[in-house]
């Protein structure tokens, strides 16, 4: 196998970057179950140089898949021992008892857009008997899938759409302008915080995980990635399709040698610390 895996390097030593990009971009629209491969691929690819051949390169590139596997993505995860007390303590502080981890998880993530909500007059007890509905609606869909290991990344994508849409129907139905943004919002960073607290650790889906999209979103993708700011602000985006995914799948298409939500959290985490020097 050793042996198999060099020849297969060294036929993707021939290739040029443009062809093994072409190739992958192929594949990745061919076939939904390599996604995580390609994409640690392409960004080895991208950190080397390749002059050009009139080789096959989609011989080459099914010779690489066959004989090569992937064992480890390119970012490697650093794990840490720290005081369970203090942890639990942080924990405390930033999510509340956490009695009920889907609870908790959906509350903080709540409080993370209500701000973007519009309720008129609207008395408390209404909004507070909307929030348990969509929480409850969270809680269901989301333990469905949350140990899940035959999904695909357009399986994960539809569900994630028929989740946004069963969470804003009660706040549509009692007239409260609640938009696909706002729903996106509140259903990723539910899915992040489950992940924080480890409740949940979406082994067979987290490669899927879609990256919560928000204004701090927007300036890192633009720094990091080179993509353009969209001019409409995320939580008044009232087209899943059409605005949501279409900025969902740039990021994708754009993020080298990581799961898309793990470079959420690095870059989200220096773009914070950025803004917070910036401050000073």
């Amino acid at each position: 196998m050793e042996q198999s895996s060099n020849n297969s390097r060294s036929f993707l030593s021939t290739l040029s970057t443009q062809q093994l990009r072409q190739i992958l971009l192929a594949e990745v629209e061919s076939d939904e179950t390599n996604v995580e491969l390609i994409r640690n691929i392409t960004a080895v690819l991208e950190a080397r140089d390749y002059s050009g051949t009139d080789i096959d390169v989609k011989a080459a590139y099914n010779a690489f898949l066959s004989d090569h596997t992937m064992d480890k993505p390119l970012y490697k995860i650093e794990m840490a021992t720290v005081d369970k007390d203090a942890l639990d303590f942080l924990k405390v502080i930033y999510f509340g008892a956490i009695t009920d981890p889907y609870e908790a998880a959906a509350f903080r993530a709540y409080r993370d857009f209500n701000r973007t909500l519009r309720f008129g007059d609207m008395e408390d007890a209404a909004r507070i008997d909307l929030r348990r509905q969509a929480t409850d609606i969270l809680q269901e869909r989301i333990s469905n899938i949350a140990e899940e290991t035959h999904m695909t990344q357009g399986d994960f994508d539809s569900w994630h759409k028929e989740t946004c849409r069963l969470i804003r129907q009660p706040y549509v139905d009692a007239g409260i302008d609640f938009s696909w943004g706002q729903a996106q919002k509140w259903l990723n960073m539910t899915i992040k915080y489950l992940y924080i607290v480890g409740t949940c650790s979406f082994d067979g889906v987290f490669q899927f995980c879609h990256i919560p999209v928000d204004k701090y979103v927007f300036q890192i993708a633009k720094k990091e990635l080179g993509i353009p700011v969209p001019k409409i602000a995320w939580s008044r985006w009232t087209d899943y399709d059409g605005q949501y995914m279409v900025y969902q799948k740039e990021l994708r298409s754009r993020i080298k040698g990581f799961d898309p939500l793990r470079w959420e959290f690095k870059y989200w985490m220096k773009e914070a610390r950025h803004l917070a020097d910036e401050n000073e």
